[in-house]
């Protein structure tokens, strides 16, 4: 069986041990049809890390995985699953991931800036603290792409408050 629902991977993660958690993708989270009550009711300490984006304004059985949106500016309920980490004890990375072409368009740096931009937005309004922030913005899948985004992640990554001791050092830029 495939794994669908949050359930399932939690089941999984556990069956698998220690060394395997949970990446919390608040896209698929929404478009799975997942609910604020759920991932409350999650294992938090499984989470090794959460994707922020965001889904235009269309049914959930019509979005496309491509065409994601920055945090904060389309239809899942951002502010309610952001509310929802923060007080079940979520305090690991936060790295924004949006397929966009339009944002693809753009020079690396000044989609990277909208991309901090647009998360610091949603986490200010939240007085979210005690989180890292990572902004990956993929623009391509080939690991050259990804490694020159690595290069200005250093640059753009803001600090809200304490990572987590276990936080990976992740394309070569260490996340602390």
């Amino acid at each position: 069986d495939f794994v669908y629902t949050m359930k399932q991977g939690t089941a999984l993660a556990t069956a698998i041990g220690s060394e395997c958690g949970l990446l919390v993708d608040i896209w698929h989270w929404y478009t799975g049809g997942g609910t604020l009550a759920e991932l409350a009711a999650m294992p938090v300490e499984l989470f090794v890390d959460v994707h922020l984006n965001d889904a235009p304004d269309k049914p959930k059985d019509e979005q496309i995985d491509s065409q994601r949106l920055l945090p904060g500016t389309g239809i899942i309920d951002t502010k309610g699953f952001l509310s929802t980490l923060k007080r079940i004890g979520y305090r690991g990375p936060l790295s924004v991931e949006v397929f966009n072409a339009e944002l693809k368009k753009l020079p690396l740096a000044d989609a990277a800036k909208q991309a901090k931009q647009a998360t610091d937005q949603v986490l200010s309004a939240l007085a979210v603290s005690g989180a890292l922030i990572q902004l990956t913005v993929r623009r391509a899948t080939d690991n050259a792409t990804v490694a020159t985004v690595a290069q200005i992640v250093d640059v753009l990554t803001g600090r809200v408050g304490v990572r987590r001791a276990d936080a990976p050092v992740e394309n070569g830029v260490d996340t602390a």
